[in-house]
């Protein structure tokens, strides 16, 4: 379909410009900066949120996706999952008839959707890693590299 958004030719990553030698400052945007430090949980959690972060946050420091700035998301993100979890014990015991369930179903849902939301930030699904991966690969370089000639 001409015009959308989908049209002419893809962009090509940042860093495999840099890699190619083929970055131009004047015409490239320039990679986000690497994050650095480590995240602190914002507050305490929940027994199932920091077995998340202890599970998750260690390897997005050590891949430089997660910086101590992060801390405040990386915290919203476990909790979400701490929800999720307390809530699907709770509906696993089946000791609530249908009319009980709702309450609990809805919480679910928004707990699925709110961890989704937190998550992606970090690359935590295949299709978000793959568009997180260009921007992390490299920082920019220090000096524009000059201009190929054409023709």
């Amino acid at each position: 379909m001409a015009g959308n958004s989908n049209s002419g030719r893809r962009k090509l990553p940042v860093a495999i410009k840099i890699a190619r030698g083929t970055y131009r400052a004047d015409r490239d945007t320039v990679p986000v900066a690497l994050p650095e430090g480590v995240p602190a949980p914002a507050h305490e959690l929940g027994e199932e949120a920091r077995i998340l972060w202890e599970a998750v946050v260690p390897g997005l420091v050590e891949k430089k996706l997660a910086g101590a700035a992060d801390g405040v998301t990386l915290t919203m993100m476990c909790h979400w999952w701490g929800v999720y979890v307390e809530t699907v014990k709770v509906l696993a015991k089946g000791d609530l008839d249908i009319g009980q369930q709702w309450p609990w179903l809805n919480r679910m849902s928004m707990a699925t959707k709110k961890f989704d939301e937190f998550a992606r930030r970090f690359g935590l699904t295949p299709a978000d890693r793959e568009k997180l991966r260009s921007h992390y690969a490299q920082q920019a370089p220090a000096a524009p590299v000059a201009a190929r000639k054409r023709g």
